[in-house]
């Protein structure tokens, strides 16, 4: 099998998201949701070892997220609260996943360990290069 040329120099590039499918299979229903969109998500170093990201929960995003079936905005808000609790019992990289009110709305905030990032991404970054090389 030969990958198409702009797909390798996007794949050398690093850019690509890393899924873990041992910790998605520990996931169900609005957490795995949550979680694979958190992993697409930018997030900025916060200074203390930790990178942040929020989303606000509009009605977009949460149909994004998957939170939109429900007929009461709090009812959503406390789904993806519980989400972003199961996600911070089974992955480890997280330090919180919260949802509080800010200035203009709601927002789902994560907090994740950058050392830990970094150093995974890393790896698999070796990986894929390796295998391009290979190929």
């Amino acid at each position: 099998m030969q990958l198409a040329p702009w797909l390798r120099e996007r794949l050398a590039s690093g850019a690509f998201t890393y899924l873990d499918f041992a910790t998605l299979r520990r996931l169900d229903g609005l957490a795995k949701r949550v979680r694979v969109y958190l992993a697409a998500e930018s997030y900025k170093p916060t200074g203390d070892g930790k990178k942040a990201t929020w989303v606000g929960l509009g009605r977009p995003a949460l149909a994004s997220l998957g939170a939109d079936t429900y007929t009461r905005h709090r009812a959503a808000r406390a789904a993806l609260a519980q989400a972003g609790a199961r996600i911070m019992e089974v992955d480890a990289r997280y330090e919180s996943v919260t949802v509080e009110r800010r200035p203009g709305g709601w927002s789902l905030i994560a907090v994740r360990r950058a050392t830990a990032d970094a150093r995974e991404h890393a790896q698999v970054r070796a990986a894929i290069r390796a295998a391009l090389d290979v190929a």
